[in-house]
């Protein structure tokens, strides 16, 4: 068990107790960036600016833009810093990251 446990996403169980995953790890906070490219802003009452914008019936192109995908996880997640993103027919589909802190 961890010393200071998160939830794992997605929430699951693991030999009969909650998995989780330490506080703070690379893999809580890949968790955590997961988190917020799969929100739209406004979806969370207690954060409503918290997210990506939902562009589907707004733009020609229904996906945000690489630059908003970056500016939303380095402005709701500072232990991270994006250092790349792998785009498919303009979609951000990898997002390489540096955990604050690491070399």
């Amino acid at each position: 068990m961890p010393e200071l446990p998160h939830f794992r996403a997605p929430f699951s169980l693991s030999g009969g107790s909650f998995a989780a995953v330490e506080q703070d790890s690379p893999e809580e906070i890949a968790q955590c960036v997961e988190a917020v490219c799969k929100t739209f802003v406004g979806s969370r009452i207690d954060a409503p600016d918290y997210g990506i914008r939902d562009e589907t019936f707004t733009t020609q192109t229904p996906s945000p833009s690489v630059a908003a995908v970056v500016a939303a996880v380095e402005e709701a997640e500072p232990r991270a810093h994006v250092l790349g993103t792998g785009v498919v027919e303009g979609m951000v589909r990898r997002i390489v990251l540096r955990v604050r802190g690491e070399a």
